[in-house]
C-alpha cells in the first residue's frame, strides 16, 4: 500500500536522524581495519501495533537494542609470502602456489607499522564489548502542538486531529546527566510556528502535559 511505504519511509528517515545525532555511530569502537573495514549498524523495527506516539517509541527501541549490543573484539592479521620453499618429509619440493587456496602465502600476527590486511574474530555470541558511552544514547520527544496549547505522549486519535509535531533529539552525558543536549529538531505538519513560539518549549520552560 502506497500510504505504508510512505509511513515506513518516513519514519525510518526520522529514526536516522534521531539516531545519528549520536556519536556512538561513528565512534572509533566500531573501527576494525582503520579506513578499510568497519562494523556497521543496521536496526530493522518492526511495528506490531500503533496506538500513537510511534516515533519515540521506535527511538527507546532502538537505544534498548543498541544498549545490549557487543562489538566483537578483533585480531588483525596480515598475509606474508614464504621466502623459501617448503618441503614435505621425504624432501620433495612443493611448487609455489600448489597446496592450499592460499598457495605459499602464511597468516600472521600483523607486523610493527605495516597494515592489516585482514581480520579473524576473538569472540562468540554474546561475547564482546558494550558500546562505550552508551549513557549518552539519545531519545526523542515530541511536543503535539495546537498554539497555544502542547502535549506530550499524544494517542492515535490526538495525533490525526493535531497534525503539526515538533520531534526534538536528546541525550544525557553520563558525567553531567542533568545537562541535556539538543542534537536536533524537527517541524512536521502542515502549519507554520513561529520560532519565538517553539524556543521556549525546546528550552522545557513552558513544557508540561495537558
Amino acid at each position: 500500500m502506497p500510504q505504508l511505504d510512505d509511513l515506513s519511509s518516513d519514519l525510518s528517515a526520522l529514526l536516522q536522524q534521531a539516531l545519528q545525532s549520536s556519536s556512538n555511530i561513528w565512534a572509533p569502537q566500531l573501527v576494525i581495519i582503520p579506513k578499510k573495514k568497519r562494523w556497521n549498524l543496521n536496526i530493522e523495527a518492526v511495528i506490531i501495533s500503533d496506538s500513537g506516539n510511534i516515533l519515540d517509541t521506535l527511538v527507546i527501541a532502538a537505544r534498548a537494542a543498541m544498549w545490549d549490543l557487543r562489538v566483537p573484539r578483533t585480531r588483525n592479521l596480515d598475509f606474508q609470502r614464504q621466502t623459501g620453499r617448503p618441503k614435505t618429509d621425504d624432501a620433495m619440493e612443493i611448487d609455489e602456489g600448489k597446496g592450499d587456496a592460499l598457495g605459499s602465502a602464511v597468516k600472521g600476527a600483523r607486523a610493527a607499522k605495516k597494515p592489516a590486511g585482514d581480520f579473524e574474530l576473538e569472540d562468540y555470541w554474546d561475547d564482546g564489548s558494550p558500546l562505550k558511552d552508551r549513557e549518552s544514547l539519545p531519545v526523542c520527544v515530541t511536543l503535539n502542538l495546537l498554539p497555544p496549547v502542547h502535549f506530550l505522549d499524544a494517542l492515535l486519535q490526538e495525533e490525526h486531529a493535531v497534525p503539526t509535531h515538533i520531534h526534538m533529539s536528546f541525550s544525557f552525558p553520563a558525567a553531567n546527566p542533568s545537562n541535556s543536549i539538543l542534537h536536533n529538531t524537527r517541524l512536521v505538519g502542515p502549519s507554520e510556528i513561529p520560532y519565538k513560539s517553539i524556543a521556549p518549549l525546546i528550552e522545557g520552560k513552558d513544557m508540561h502535559d495537558v
